[in-house]
């Protein structure tokens, strides 16, 4: 099975930030335009994302009271400004077994599901040969 057939291109770009408003402000002035403001709850109940797009290019801006890798901005500067590279694909449970008929092993268990844009999406991560995290995520 080739992944590629599942795989529609880029869906954003995630990055994590300090102050989501501050982002946005920045964003703005480069042109990008607030596409939605989401509320994600994480595992310590905390989170707010914006979607900001230009030229086809979305980012999601996500703010959580903490970071696994410290605090704060210096957090995410130890982490690196840039979390997560986003797949957007056709079907993701065939994704799923494509990834493990692969060897290719997922964060999760299973596909994961977010309130975001209209109806929701699922998604599941890899962890790439250098760490770097790669979503596959399905708009439903």
């Amino acid at each position: 099975m080739s992944l590629s057939q599942h795989i529609k291109g880029l869906e954003h770009v995630g990055i994590p930030v300090c102050n989501i408003s501050r982002s946005e402000q920045f964003y703005s002035k480069l042109g990008f335009k607030l596409l939605s403001r989401e509320h994600s709850t994480d595992e310590d109940g905390s989170g707010g994302v914006s979607f900001l797009g230009l030229n086809g290019l979305t980012l999601e801006l996500y703010q959580k009271s903490h970071f696994p890798e410290g605090t704060g901005e210096a957090g995410i500067r130890e982490a690196g400004a840039i979390d997560h590279l986003a797949l957007e694909v056709t079907d993701i449970k065939a994704l799923l077994c494509g990834l493990q008929q692969l060897g290719i092993e997922t964060e999760e268990d299973g596909p994961r599901f977010l309130p975001f844009h209209k109806n929701g999406v699922s998604y599941i991560n890899v962890i790439g040969p250098d760490g770097e995290k790669i979503e596959f995520i399905q708009k439903l």
